[in-house]
């Protein structure tokens, strides 16, 4: 990775960090609309990693992310097999992202992850932390409220009682 020049001073990816992030990648998983697979990536060879750069470098450059990466493909899934398939409660729905969107995604984390900070309130999305932590999180508040302040979180917004649980009541 090298920096374009003083003007611009933002990192360029080279074919070193594309190899490393296709590396990465999950293989054999469904591909977004665009029928591109991770395999297509990673064995499509050098030269397909030369062109990756110059579209990722040139989006850097232009501040520019066209709209066909930002399109999915919405795929109903069955929950389960052996509950009523007419219903559409018995289902959920996945998104295919383009494969080419997700290597993006993966050298911008490469990039700039250092960078990007998230809310401590957000459980999903987070590494070590997922929606188990946000299913158990009502009942441990309740416990918490009980034992530590009563009244004073329970006319709170649910956003500052959920701060007031992670500050106050873990610290104990």
């Amino acid at each position: 990775m090298d920096f374009a020049s003083e003007e611009t001073n933002f990192p360029r990816i080279d074919i070193a960090l594309c190899r490393q992030c296709i590396g990465k990648m999950k293989l054999n998983k469904s591909s977004g609309f665009d029928s591109v697979s991770t395999e297509h990536l990673l064995f499509g060879g050098d030269e397909l990693c030369v062109h990756l750069c110059l579209l990722f470098n040139t989006m850097l450059q232009h501040c520019y992310v066209p709209d066909r990466l930002g399109y999915g493909l919405i795929v109903p899934l069955l929950k389960d097999k052996h509950g009523n398939q007419s219903r559409s409660e018995m289902y959920r729905g996945i998104t295919l992202s383009p494969t080419i969107a997700k290597l993006f995604e993966y050298l911008s984390m490469k990039l700039y992850g250092d960078q990007l900070l998230s809310d401590p309130l957000q459980l999903g999305f987070k590494k070590y932390s997922g929606c188990c932590h946000a299913k158990k999180l009502p009942s441990i508040l309740l416990r918490k409220v009980v034992t530590c302040r009563p009244i004073v979180p329970l006319l709170m917004h649910q956003r500052h009682l959920i701060r007031f649980y992670i500050t106050a009541c873990l610290s104990n």
